[in-house]
Protein backbone atom coordinates (compact mmCIF):
# COMPACT_ATOMS: atom_id res chain seq x y z
CA UNK A 1 0.00 0.00 0.00
CA UNK A 2 3.23 2.18 0.48
CA UNK A 3 3.63 2.24 -3.34
CA UNK A 4 0.14 3.01 -3.49
CA UNK A 5 0.12 5.87 -1.47
CA UNK A 6 3.08 7.65 -3.65
CA UNK A 7 1.86 6.56 -6.51
CA UNK A 8 -1.30 7.71 -6.73
CA UNK A 9 -0.50 11.39 -6.51
CA UNK A 10 1.70 11.31 -9.20
CA UNK A 11 -0.70 9.45 -11.28
CA UNK A 12 -3.67 12.31 -10.48
CA UNK A 13 -0.42 14.82 -11.24
CA UNK A 14 0.09 13.65 -14.79
CA UNK A 15 -3.60 13.31 -15.61
CA UNK A 16 -3.96 16.72 -14.42
CA UNK A 17 -1.48 17.80 -16.97
CA UNK A 18 -2.92 16.05 -19.81
CA UNK A 19 -6.58 16.78 -18.53
CA UNK A 20 -5.31 20.84 -18.31
CA UNK A 21 -7.65 20.84 -14.70
CA UNK A 22 -7.65 18.72 -11.51
CA UNK A 23 -11.61 18.77 -12.21
CA UNK A 24 -11.45 17.17 -15.11
CA UNK A 25 -8.88 14.38 -14.31
CA UNK A 26 -10.61 13.71 -11.21
CA UNK A 27 -13.80 13.61 -13.45
CA UNK A 28 -12.19 11.01 -15.79
CA UNK A 29 -11.13 8.40 -12.43
CA UNK A 30 -14.61 8.98 -10.64
CA UNK A 31 -16.15 8.10 -14.40
CA UNK A 32 -14.12 5.48 -15.39
CA UNK A 33 -15.00 3.73 -12.12
CA UNK A 34 -18.21 4.19 -12.31
CA UNK A 35 -18.72 2.98 -15.89
CA UNK A 36 -16.56 -0.15 -16.08
CA UNK A 37 -18.51 -1.01 -11.78
CA UNK A 38 -15.46 -0.89 -10.35
CA UNK A 39 -13.10 -2.40 -12.48
CA UNK A 40 -11.44 0.64 -13.79
CA UNK A 41 -10.78 1.44 -9.96
CA UNK A 42 -8.66 -1.61 -9.71
CA UNK A 43 -6.92 -0.77 -13.26
CA UNK A 44 -5.35 2.69 -11.51
CA UNK A 45 -4.91 1.31 -8.39
CA UNK A 46 -2.83 -1.17 -10.14
CA UNK A 47 -1.15 1.78 -12.37
CA UNK A 48 -0.35 4.11 -8.85
CA UNK A 49 1.52 0.72 -7.45
CA UNK A 50 3.54 0.29 -10.35
CA UNK A 51 4.42 3.82 -10.34
CA UNK A 52 5.23 4.38 -6.98
CA UNK A 53 7.16 0.87 -7.13
CA UNK A 54 8.75 2.41 -9.64
CA UNK A 55 9.66 5.37 -8.22
CA UNK A 56 11.24 3.48 -4.75
CA UNK A 57 13.21 1.75 -6.40
CA UNK A 58 14.33 4.74 -8.67
CA UNK A 59 14.82 6.62 -5.18
CA UNK A 60 16.63 3.45 -3.45
CA UNK A 61 19.56 3.52 -6.62
CA UNK A 62 19.83 7.12 -6.19
CA UNK A 63 20.27 6.29 -2.25
CA UNK A 64 22.72 3.87 -3.25
CA UNK A 65 25.01 5.41 -5.65
CA UNK A 66 25.57 8.34 -3.55
CA UNK A 67 26.12 6.04 -0.21
CA UNK A 68 29.31 5.82 0.63
CA UNK A 69 31.46 2.45 0.10
CA UNK A 70 30.38 0.12 3.80
CA UNK A 71 31.25 -2.90 4.76
CA UNK A 72 30.25 -4.62 1.81
CA UNK A 73 33.23 -2.51 0.16
CA UNK A 74 35.16 -4.90 2.34
CA UNK A 75 37.54 -7.98 1.91
CA UNK A 76 37.01 -11.86 3.10
CA UNK A 77 37.80 -13.20 6.61
CA UNK A 78 37.12 -9.77 8.22
CA UNK A 79 40.55 -7.44 7.23
CA UNK A 80 40.82 -4.51 6.22
CA UNK A 81 39.56 -3.59 3.18
CA UNK A 82 41.33 -1.06 0.89
CA UNK A 83 38.74 1.66 1.22
CA UNK A 84 39.13 2.03 4.88
CA UNK A 85 42.62 1.90 5.33
CA UNK A 86 43.25 4.53 2.45
CA UNK A 87 40.48 6.91 4.03
CA UNK A 88 42.67 6.02 7.46
CA UNK A 89 45.58 7.39 6.41
CA UNK A 90 44.12 9.95 4.41
CA UNK A 91 42.16 11.77 7.39
CA UNK A 92 45.57 10.86 10.02
CA UNK A 93 47.42 12.69 7.29
CA UNK A 94 44.99 15.80 7.64
CA UNK A 95 45.41 15.34 11.49
CA UNK A 96 42.02 13.89 12.35
CA UNK A 97 41.89 12.82 15.67
CA UNK A 98 41.70 8.72 16.13
CA UNK A 99 39.32 8.52 18.32
CA UNK A 100 37.08 10.61 16.94
CA UNK A 101 37.68 8.54 13.57
CA UNK A 102 37.02 5.51 15.01
CA UNK A 103 33.46 6.55 16.18
CA UNK A 104 33.03 7.72 12.80
CA UNK A 105 34.04 4.52 11.66
CA UNK A 106 32.10 2.35 13.88
CA UNK A 107 28.84 4.41 13.29
CA UNK A 108 29.35 3.80 9.64
CA UNK A 109 28.64 0.17 10.13
CA UNK A 110 32.68 -1.28 9.98
CA UNK A 111 33.40 -3.86 12.32
CA UNK A 112 35.60 -3.24 15.76
CA UNK A 113 38.13 -5.33 14.58
CA UNK A 114 38.24 -3.86 10.97
CA UNK A 115 38.35 -0.48 12.83
CA UNK A 116 40.75 -1.83 14.80
CA UNK A 117 43.24 -2.67 12.43
CA UNK A 118 42.79 0.11 10.32
CA UNK A 119 44.48 2.39 12.75
CA UNK A 120 47.85 2.42 14.24
CA UNK A 121 48.31 1.03 17.58
CA UNK A 122 48.98 3.10 20.08
CA UNK A 123 47.49 5.86 22.26
CA UNK A 124 44.54 6.80 19.32
CA UNK A 125 41.38 5.07 21.51
CA UNK A 126 41.82 1.42 19.11
CA UNK A 127 42.16 -0.46 22.36
CA UNK A 128 38.63 0.06 23.27
CA UNK A 129 37.55 -0.76 19.81
CA UNK A 130 36.66 -4.59 21.15
CA UNK A 131 34.63 -3.30 23.66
Amino acid sequence: MRDAALGLPVLVLVLTLVMKSPADALFMLVVSMVCTLGIGGLLWLALSVLIGWSLRLLWQAFRGARRPPGPSAGSAGGGVPVVVSRYVEGRLGQGADPDRLRRDLLRQGWSPSQVAAALPPGGDGAEGVAG
